[in-house]
């Protein structure tokens, strides 16, 4: 009877903290940014025809062909080609809706930043299936923007233009060779 107590004992001594775990999983987890509902304000913004009026502007769509590459990382505030941003992106499907997520800056155009999103879904595995449907991969490897420490594929067909305002955070620098790997690749998927 005794031993069959502190049995009892030590099995709620271990479970303890397993049970606190399951009951609050996000106090154990290093917290990320939560994508906004809609684009965040600071967007670009045009003026109507009369100058008078700033409208927001819609996401204008993706960039269209090859864009001028370049790696240029400066250490200061301004997010540039060559460093992974956390982002707010718009879907491909609708634009008017989005997620939050890492992005490699590859360029720029105009006002926006030109990018690639980055995924650490293993594209490896399904490389035939993600061509089928138009989707083209670069491996970029791993770094500090996915706190589970997984290897990152950068999407080379989908040049997102991203709004510097709708930046929430930034991850890294990326080495100038893993970033010639992705221009490489992007350049293979827009040759003329």
């Amino acid at each position: 009877m005794a031993r069959r107590g502190r049995l009892r004992r030590a099995a709620s001594a271990l479970a303890g903290p397993l049970v606190s775990a399951l009951a609050n999983p996000s106090a154990h987890r290093t917290a990320r940014p939560r994508p906004p509902a809609q684009p965040p304000p600071g967007w670009p913004e045009t003026a109507s025809p009369d100058q008078t009026n700033p409208l927001p502007t819609a996401y204008p769509g993706d960039y269209p062909g090859r864009p001028d590459i370049v790696y240029a990382p400066e250490a200061d505030h301004d997010a540039d080609p060559g460093e992974v941003v956390w982002a707010w992106t718009p879907y491909e499907e609708d634009h008017r809706q989005g997620k939050t997520r890492p992005v490699l800056v590859i360029g720029y155009d105009q006002g926006w930043l030109l990018a690639v999103f980055l995924s650490s879904t293993d594209h490896d595995r399904d490389a035939a299936q993600e061509a089928s449907q138009g989707r083209f991969w670069v491996k970029v490897g791993r770094g500090s923007w996915d706190s589970r420490g997984r290897t990152s594929y950068a999407r080379v067909d989908r040049i997102l233009r991203i709004a510097p305002a709708s930046l929430t955070g930034r991850a890294e620098r990326l080495d100038q060779s893993r970033f010639e790997r992705v221009a490489a690749g992007i350049s293979r998927h827009w040759a003329d």
